[in-house]
């Protein structure tokens, strides 16, 4: 196994914007054995990874970054779809947490408009006003959760990790 400080040689590796982690693949050169392969992950510091949290509602947006703050997870808000899709940073979101009903662009229109720039972002959708038939078009479409409001803490929380393993 490659220690800190251990000479080794880079022998593949692989990148993944999305998380801003970097995978390497290495070998050591220990005497009297056969290379050791380890996989080691560098977290970048800059640009990190963020689960984006779309909802037109004030205190919903604040409830939900607070949950996942406390998870463990970095949140940013936004106020509408438009707002997020002209957001500098959206390259580095993680996971999308979506309300369904919102002026202007609803959140499957987010979807089917993330869908058509080819932009693939784990989405979690969240809404008061869902019906069976919402709820297949969006998991049809790939959408990782569908959930009614209100909706328990844990199991929008496991959701996310779920999205972030995809």
């Amino acid at each position: 196994m490659c220690q800190r400080g251990e000479e080794f040689w880079v022998a593949g590796g692989k990148t993944d914007a999305r998380f801003g982690a970097i995978e390497v693949s290495c070998f050591t050169s220990a005497p009297r054995r056969t290379e050791a392969f380890v996989a080691i992950t560098a977290q970048r510091n800059q640009n990190p990874s963020f689960v984006a949290i779309v909802d037109d509602d004030d205190l919903m947006r604040d409830a939900l970054r607070g949950m996942l703050k406390e998870g463990g997870f970095m949140a940013r808000t936004f106020t509408s779809a438009e707002e997020f899709l002209n957001a500098a940073d959206r390259a580095q979101t993680a996971c999308l947490i979506a309300d369904v009903r919102m002026p202007g662009i609803s959140g499957l229109d987010l979807q089917t408009r993330l869908t058509a720039e080819r932009i693939r972002i784990p989405i979690i959708f969240i809404t008061a006003h869902g019906n069976p038939g919402m709820r297949m078009q969006a998991l049809r479409a790939g959408a990782v959760e569908f959930l009614a409001k209100p909706f328990d803490e844990e199991m929008l929380l496991e959701s996310v990790r779920a999205a972030l393993e995809r």
